[in-house]
């Protein structure tokens, strides 16, 4: 009588795992070209709605509220700001009327104009009641976030850091499949297959910096390159304290709880006559009622409003606010009336809401120490840090430094 073979349980289930995985590929093989059709149309439709949904979550923290946008070639514009996926645009608080008649109630900047932005910058002196608490609820947010935005935010950096591997996993699925020649119709799309995942992918991704992640909601002082006082042979870059609020492959965000200025001014200007004089800022105006306020750093300066004689163009009275924001290097230009004198009130502070393009902005100290358990020791009683503190920490008062240094 002959013997059976009895063959190891575990062998029987290896065996129903192949035959399970070669029929799941014969399936997709068998239908090839409609899993190509529909993973071609139903991945560009999903494609299209995230590009067109999903907007830079740093300068979405603005989006609505009233906003300064300063250019590299040192132009200030301000007005409430509107965030598209690729495009800005600043709704002015007053339509602006042309010697032709043409008025003008906002600019559009388009992707190639964004290119071109130093900052985005925010004064709560600026921002209605609304925005102010609107603002205060951003603030909490990023400094006690809940267990669900803990959540979400590492599930986002983890699929980030995964990336890579996600991508390889759907290339690896689809050789296999696209191996059987029924799949010939998928073999031939592959690749705009593969396009489709890795986009996909990447927008449901964050640009995640271990460094910079580590200090989200921590103090850090950042150096912010001033294109409008730099040379070709020495770059200047100013220290701008703040808490890192969020970043993106593209922008950093850094705000500040306190507004409070460091001084208020009032500046006074004649057409054809010399200014008020002060070393922190100039304040010019033409004999044409061209108004221009320059600031030379390293402070801001925070435009409140101009009155006087002169009546700001569209402002429909003697007086206008704006609360617009000049950055070290760049120059707020504004059409008032030739006649008389204008009077200026300025604040000079350290303290606003920025959101910065990563290549005018280097996240270089951070700022005020916090006990952490993660450091694993506080600091030196009797310590002492470097003399320059990784580039510009005790520059004289008032100087800008070279970024070179940092």
């Amino acid at each position: 009588m002959p013997h059976a073979m009895i063959h190891p349980p575990h062998a029987f289930l290896a065996q129903a795992a192949d035959a399970g995985a070669a029929s799941w590929f014969a399936w997709a093989a068998d239908q090839a070209l409609a899993l190509t059709i529909l993973v071609i149309f139903g991945g560009a439709i999903l494609s299209a709605v995230l590009t067109q949904w999903r907007r830079d979550k740093c300068l979405k923290l603005l989006r609505g509220d009233h906003a300064t946008v300063v250019r590299l070639d040192g132009g200030v514009l301000w007005g409430d700001l509107i965030v598209y996926p690729k495009a800005l645009e600043l709704t002015f608080d007053a339509p602006f009327v042309t010697t032709r008649g043409l008025v003008k109630s906002g600019v559009m900047l388009p992707e190639a104009d964004v290119a071109g932005v130093h900052l985005v910058a925010r004064s709560a002196a600026g921002l209605t009641p609304a925005e102010q608490r609107h603002r205060e609820s951003q603030i909490r947010r990023t400094f006690r976030p809940g267990l669900l935005r803990r959540w979400l935010r590492t599930g986002r950096n983890l699929l980030n850091t995964l990336r890579d591997a996600f991508g390889k996993a759907l290339s690896a699925i689809l050789s296999a499949v696209t191996r059987n020649p029924r799949a010939a119709a998928l073999a031939d799309q592959k690749a705009g297959v593969e396009g489709i995942g890795q986009q996909l992918i990447g927008a449901a991704g964050n640009a995640y910096d271990p460094l910079l992640e580590a200090h989200v909601g921590r103090p850090v002082v950042v150096k912010l390159r001033c294109p409008g006082l730099s040379k070709p042979e020495a770059p200047v870059a100013v220290d701008v304290p703040g808490y890192l609020v969020d970043y993106s492959d593209a922008w950093i965000a850094v705000f500040n709880v306190d507004h409070t200025p460091l001084e208020a001014l009032t500046l006074e200007a004649t057409a054809g006559q010399p200014a008020d004089a002060d070393p922190r800022v100039s304040v010019t105006k033409s004999p044409a009622g061209r108004l221009g306020v320059r600031n030379p750093g390293p402070a801001f300066v925070l435009v409140r409003s101009v009155d006087g004689e002169g009546d700001p163009a569209g402002a429909g009275g003697d007086a206008a606010d704006l609360d617009a924001v000049v950055p070290p290097g760049a120059t707020l230009w504004l059409g008032v009336d030739p006649a008389g004198s204008t009077r200026v009130r300025l604040e000079l502070t350290e303290r606003l809401d920025l959101v910065i393009p990563r290549g005018q902005v280097v996240v270089r100290h951070a700022g005020d120490r916090v006990e952490d358990p993660r450091r694993g020791r506080p600091a030196r009683a009797r310590g002492l840090a470097p003399r320059d503190a990784g580039a510009g920490g005790h520059e004289p008062p008032g100087q800008p430094t070279p970024a070179t240094a940092g």
